[in-house]
């Protein structure tokens, strides 16, 4: 192969891992297709792999080379002349702020990366992003509005992202609206990820309606859905007993 071919096939293979959260697999091929196009000055192949590298740190855990990365992307995005990756790249930048509990300024780069993103189904990511933000910090007020500024924004979505986020809101709508039909809200929610072996937000949500019905007393239905929560963690993990976990 050419190393040109090489280089893409580095970069289809890290994207492609980083989706199946390989993180360190996706690490490694990403860095080699990145020293191949640094090499030959092929600045917009070097920001998407910049990207997926800074992804794939942040979600290892490594949140501080993951700012390093995405300030080295922001660097190289500003010297091009297309916009076209500055809201993925400040909206990621908020993302690892927010996972340090820098909360001000994660806000402040969602806020950026809104302004700087175009189509609904680009900016629901991040007004998702900002109420989750204001939720996890208990202000509830903020958190309704970015409530409503996403209920909005979903009617403009393409279907299969309506369905995903109309599912996602519905969840923080029933929580911050104090909904009496929470268990059956939850369990639709629950059934469509589910359909989508999307058990990492199964398991999520799972948690946070048990932690609801316990703080409301219905201990013996938040039991059980701590116990489904487990049972879509051992999905997740792809094992069939805790036993395997270890």
């Amino acid at each position: 192969m050419e190393d040109w071919e090489m280089a893409e096939l580095h970069y289809i293979s890290g994207l492609s891992l980083l989706s199946e959260s390989r993180y360190i697999l996706a690490i490694d091929y990403v860095k080699e297709a990145i020293a191949y196009f640094n090499q030959e000055i092929l600045m917009e192949r070097s920001i998407e792999c910049l990207i997926i590298l800074g992804i794939a740190q942040k979600n290892s855990g490594v949140l501080k080379e993951a700012l390093v990365t995405f300030e080295r992307a922001k660097e190289i995005n500003s010297k091009i002349a297309t916009c076209e990756f500055n809201g993925m790249i400040e909206h990621n930048i908020g993302s690892c702020y927010s996972l340090q509990k820098h909360s001000q300024q994660a806000l402040n780069h969602f806020f950026i990366s809104l302004d700087a993103k175009q189509s609904p189904d680009d900016k629901i990511v991040t007004i998702f992003s900002i109420l989750k933000e204001y939720h996890k910090n208990g202000d509830l007020p903020n958190a309704l509005v970015w409530l409503e500024v996403g209920l909005q924004t979903i009617e403009y979505l393409y279907d299969s992202k309506k369905d995903l986020y109309t599912n996602h809101f519905s969840v923080y709508r029933a929580i911050l609206l104090e909904n009496q039909e929470l268990i059956l809200i939850f369990k639709k929610t629950l059934g469509y990820f589910e359909e989508k072996q999307d058990y990492k937000h199964c398991m999520i949500y799972c948690h946070v309606l048990a932690k609801r019905l316990a703080e409301t007393k219905q201990y013996k239905q938040a039991s059980i859905y701590y116990e489904l929560g487990f049972h879509y963690h051992l999905m997740q993990s792809k094992v069939s007993s805790w036993e395997e976990l270890s």
